[in-house]
């Protein structure tokens, strides 16, 4: 039984990070351009979203870490 969990704790599992929304027409979508800025629903220090696939298991706050950006983990989705 031990193996078996062990097994399962070293699967990895692929976590993306999601900093806002936006909905925008074709038309627009089509004129982006190297430069062009898209504005976001959230503000700079809102919580960002840590998802695996579709669903939310965490929020936190983007910070730079040895050069590097990182998620500082500021909330825990409770399970449900």
């Amino acid at each position: 039984m031990n193996r078996k969990i062990s097994s399962i704790n070293s699967i990895k599992i692929p976590i993306k990070v999601r900093i806002g929304e936006k909905r925008i027409k074709l038309k627009e979508l089509l004129e982006l351009k190297e430069g062009s800025i898209l504005e976001l629903n959230r503000n700079e220090n809102d919580l960002i979203d840590l998802m695996v696939g579709e669903e939310i298991i965490a929020k936190g706050l983007i910070i730079e870490k040895e050069g590097k950006f990182a998620i500082q983990i500021k909330e825990i989705k409770e399970n449900e």
